[in-house]
């Protein structure tokens, strides 16, 4: 395995962690604020309201006490840009590697590169 396979795993992991940290953080702010929307045209029940005791113990499961760090919408966009993104960089990364073609002594850097770039803009 070379150095720049073992940087595109550790890259996956690294934004396969930051992908469940983005939707742990978009729970705890849902059960901060109250905020249960889901974005569909109509306002169903469970749009608007969870049971006491159901809430009660998902605001202790998630830590929902404290100061919001950010919004519901905040956090949405930045799974969505993820979504939007990130595949796409594994993908062009993987075929690369296994094009054949001789890998840069830069593209292990790079890889790391990538995925600090992304960490911050998710949560800077």
């Amino acid at each position: 395995m070379s150095e720049f396979d073992v940087a595109i795993a550790q890259c996956a992991a690294g934004l396969a962690l930051k992908m469940a940290v983005l939707h742990y953080m978009t729970l705890r702010t849902r059960f901060q604020t109250g905020n249960f929307t889901s974005g569909r045209q109509g306002l169903l029940k469970e749009d608007t309201e969870i049971l006491a005791p159901v809430l009660f113990t998902l605001k202790l499961f998630f830590c929902a006490y404290g100061p919001v760090l950010s919004t519901v919408e905040r956090w949405t966009g930045c799974i969505r840009n993820a979504n939007e993104n990130e595949p796409y960089f594994m993908i062009l990364a993987l075929a690369f590697a296994r094009s054949g073609l001789t890998i840069p002594s830069w593209a292990p850097t790079a890889t790391y590169l990538y995925l600090a770039g992304r960490i911050a803009h998710a949560f800077v």
